[in-house]
């Protein structure tokens, strides 16, 4: 988020206070995006179908009792695919937002 520039009287502490709720603000409003919605389960069939296709791949010889199974490995195989579909859905809902935003902001009000 850019910094917001904030008139006062020559108060930079003040500056910096709005500018640190409005990054707060920020990290809230991912927050709610991350949990709400469907992402959560959206992101974990994700995190389902692409995992086990790449702990296949990763780990197959261990399946066939060539290998040591690494959980950690296998973990984050599952962790990573479902971070970056959250990722998206997050960053999909905050575009939305923000184009919304500016088109209200653009539309004339017709006073009713």
């Amino acid at each position: 988020m850019p910094y917001l520039p904030v008139k006062s009287a020559g108060c930079r502490n003040y500056d910096v206070t709005v500018n640190v709720l409005a990054r707060m603000h920020q990290w809230s409003k991912i927050a709610r995006i991350c949990v709400s919605d469907g992402v959560p389960k959206r992101s974990f069939l994700v995190a389902i179908v692409v995992g086990t296709v790449l702990n296949l791949i990763n780990q197959g010889d261990t399946l066939i009792g060539h290998g040591h199974f690494d959980s950690v490995k296998a973990a984050l195989t599952f962790a990573v695919p479902y971070c970056v579909a959250t990722y998206g859905a997050v960053s999909y809902r905050l575009k939305l937002d923000a184009e919304t935003a500016l088109r209200s902001k653009h539309q004339p009000h017709t006073g009713t």
